[in-house]
């Protein structure tokens, strides 16, 4: 029997913790910033959708109590393994596992992308409810004056080694509109929004533009 291509390839899908240490991932310029804003804006930080807490890397020695969860306890296994994060939780963006107001800061990257359209909104909601100070939400598609673009790509395919196979699943890439996501971080409580566009990662021509929304609550 052929081996599926997709498990020839060697970094992904099937073994997602192995891409959130390629290069292009690692050394993106956008989170020393992310960093950077989060040093200067408290001492408390939550990485919704944190992956395997690559972030982690540009808290550890400083004064900043980094927090991470992710929905996959996969990825928390890794951080752990990897990373040797120390506070890294298992949980929904949707339903974030935490009282309100329990970080200074709370930002996702790369997350509401491939969130089904209408759980976007929640999401962030979320993520205003458990920040004092500030919350970061930062795209990998660079949302747009145009109509937002909810596509979910057809069927894709892994192989699973826990279960030895191809496993399929739906998955959202979507861009949002610029002015509708402004509108929401204002009824949730945005005092001020910057927004940060255009980061890229020279050092790696194949790696993303990213844009940061900086939304000051207070």
């Amino acid at each position: 029997m052929a081996i599926p291509y997709f498990k020839r390839w060697g970094y992904l899908p099937y073994n997602p913790e192995r891409w959130h240490r390629q290069p292009p991932h690692i050394t993106h310029p956008v989170r020393k910033i992310i960093s950077w804003i989060v040093r200067e804006n408290g001492v408390s930080v939550l990485d919704v959708g944190c992956g395997t807490c690559t972030d982690y890397l540009f808290f550890k020695g400083t004064s900043v109590d980094y927090h991470g969860v992710d929905i996959t306890p996969k990825f928390a296994r890794a951080a752990h393994n990897s990373h040797m994060v120390p506070n890294v939780t298992v949980g929904d963006a949707l339903h974030l596992p935490f009282q309100d107001s329990s970080f200074d800061v709370v930002y996702c990257k790369d997350l509401l992308e491939h969130l089904p359209p209408e759980t976007w909104k929640d999401a962030v909601t979320e993520l205003f409810r458990v920040a004092t100070r500030m919350v970061l939400l930062v795209f990998f598609r660079a949302p747009t004056n145009a109509e937002p673009d909810f596509h979910q790509g057809e069927a894709i395919g892994f192989y699973s080694c826990d279960y030895d196979r191809v496993v399929e699943f739906g998955f959202w890439y979507n861009r949002y509109n610029e002015d509708e996501i402004l509108q929401l971080l204002r009824e949730l409580g945005a005092k001020q929004t910057r927004i940060i566009r255009d980061i890229r990662n020279l050092l790696h021509k194949e790696s993303n533009s990213q844009t940061i929304f900086v939304s000051w609550l207070k």
